[in-house]
């Protein structure tokens, strides 16, 4: 079967051009595949990011709550001794102490 220059022509002039669209949509196509490789990268990355943050807020969080928790005990201790020694020096303390004097700085 002998084949013609006229069909030859035509096959060429079909498959050249299939074959430059195929070429064409497989690099699309991994062009497409990096990008979308790269676009979930960054999502796990800001994920990450996040979680690290959340986690550092969570120590200063901790911290804050420590010191807060010291400050507030050692106002209550020092309330605490202020009340008693009032209790304590209360009998001694008179209306006619002075509001300059030690017992009185220490009511106050």
């Amino acid at each position: 079967m002998i084949v013609s220059d006229q069909v030859m022509a035509a096959l060429a002039s079909a498959a050249i051009p299939t074959v430059a669209v195929l070429v064409g949509m497989l690099t699309n196509n991994r062009r497409l595949n990096e990008s979308s490789r790269s676009i979930g990268q960054r999502f796990i990355d800001t994920n990450r990011y996040i979680d690290d943050m959340k986690d550092a807020l969570r120590a200063d969080m901790f911290h804050f709550e420590r010191v807060m928790d010291a400050r507030l005990k050692h106002l209550e201790e020092t309330t605490r001794y202020k009340i008693r020694s009032a209790q304590v020096l209360a009998p001694f303390c008179t209306s006619d102490t002075p509001v300059g004097s030690g017992f009185a700085k220490i009511l106050l």
